[in-house]
């Protein structure tokens, strides 16, 4: 159950563990391996437990944590808690070469896998890591993740509750260093999970020959407290679209900000959700832009029905800006809402998806703004209804706005303007 080394200077021993084989854990409920003072652990080929999540694992490592095949890919373990670094040197981290990893929480253990120090992602056979807990737990990376080489890494989460990046201590920014080819998270897969997004950057790259993309499957609530708020970016030189398939908030009303600058397409909301933001908690700043890479074919994709922000942690400058073409897609229209203080901002045009099915209602606590045309792209782009309320002005400086009636989808047709319009 317990496997203990220790590194001892005079005696010219490293404290290391090397586990050349496979490995099958029997204990009747885990093992808990220890390194102190100095020394690796390292697993050369693939980790199962001996019955499907009757065995954990834990791993304290003063040095690296190396695991070089996948784990549970035979037999799930009960759970996973991976510690590095823990003699404090600052040079152990947790390398991550495996290309699945699966816990199973059916025989009466939490399901968690825990990554509690910085996790670079090694996998050279499928080019990423898979991680999956089934039945119960969350998945948990308390530090950074980076790819070995920008880009060359993808990192793929399923969580059957929680998936958790970063935590108090630590704004656990994914690919900061080394950017990752796409990371897809998915979460609540048993129910009662979201996605707790606590990183100050995430970053992918499609430049290895990956998708580039950034794709969020669930809930995600935004948690980080040092920079207050997440930036996320697929590069600009490649391609990658950054899609949320449902909803968005802040961890506390305008506490966080979010910022995503796609190569490709943003995509907020899918088909079976209308991915609204801030419905629950108001983000303190929106920020998108899509297109990075200049190709002309990504879009600002906007299937929320709401988008709320509110200036009460930021104050002035608590806006929404939408730096690049809109397409609205929710079969109800669109709501916009900044309360306290903020302008809502469209730097380029804005469409619907069909003739007349999408409307627009903007609410700004200070000026609307409109710096392209609106339903004007095609005679099939032009929106259901616009209706524009500001605290400020509405800053009007499109040259065509077109909307229609659409008896099917029972849009009106009209414009309202209810504050001073400057043309």
């Amino acid at each position: 159950a317990i496997v203990n080394t220790e590194r001892n200077a005079i005696a010219g021993t490293t404290g290391d563990q090397l586990f050349n084989s496979a490995v099958v854990l029997g204990n009747l409920t885990g093992s808990t391996l220890t390194s102190t003072g100095a020394g690796n652990i390292q697993f050369i080929s693939i980790i199962d437990a001996k019955v499907i999540g009757e065995q954990y694992l834990t791993v304290s490592a003063a040095d690296s944590a190396m695991f070089g095949n996948s784990i549970g890919s035979n037999k799930a373990l009960g759970y996973l808690d991976v510690d590095t670094n823990t003699n404090l040197a600052g040079g152990g981290n947790i390398q991550l070469n495996s290309e699945t990893v699966d816990t199973n929480s059916t025989a009466g253990f939490s399901g968690n896998q825990i990554y509690r120090d910085a996790v670079v992602l090694g996998n050279e056979s499928d080019n990423g890591s898979t991680l999956t807990s089934t039945g119960g737990g969350n998945i948990q990376f308390n530090s950074t993740i980076d790819a070995h080489g920008t880009g060359e890494q993808y990192l793929v989460v399923s969580a059957a509750h929680n998936a958790i990046f970063g935590d108090n201590s630590d704004t656990g920014s994914i690919g900061f260093n080394q950017a990752l080819g796409s990371l897809k998270v998915n979460a609540n897969t048993s129910g009662g999970g979201n996605i707790q997004l606590n990183s100050a950057t995430v970053d992918t790259n499609s430049t290895a020959g990956q998708s580039g993309n950034q794709i969020y499957r669930d809930a995600v609530v935004l948690g980080n407290t040092v920079a207050h708020g997440s930036t996320l970016t697929s590069n600009a030189t490649g391609k990658g679209d950054i899609s949320f398939a449902i909803t968005i908030d802040a961890d506390g009303t305008g506490t966080q900000y979010l910022t995503v600058s796609a190569a490709d397409n943003a995509l907020f909301g899918n088909y079976s959700e209308t991915g609204n933001i801030g419905f629950n908690n108001a983000l303190a700043i929106l920020t998108v832009t899509a297109n990075t890479n200049s190709t002309g074919f990504g879009k600002i994709r906007l299937n929320s029905e709401v988008v709320n922000t509110n200036s009460v942690l930021f104050g002035p400058g608590s806006n929404q800006f939408f730096n690049s073409a809109v397409v609205l897609g929710n079969t109800v229209g669109s709501t916009l809402t900044s309360t306290g203080l903020g302008s809502i901002d469209f730097a380029s045009t804005i469409d619907a998806a069909a003739l007349g099915t999408q409307t627009l209602t903007v609410n700004a606590a200070e000026d609307a703004i409109f710096n392209g045309n609106i339903g004007a792209i095609s005679p099939g782009t032009a929106l259901g209804a616009l209706t524009v309320t500001a605290g400020g002005k509405i800053n009007l400086n499109s040259a065509i706005v077109n909307t229609e009636r659409n008896a099917i989808a029972g849009t009106t047709g009209d414009q309202l303007f209810n504050s001073a319009v400057v043309l």
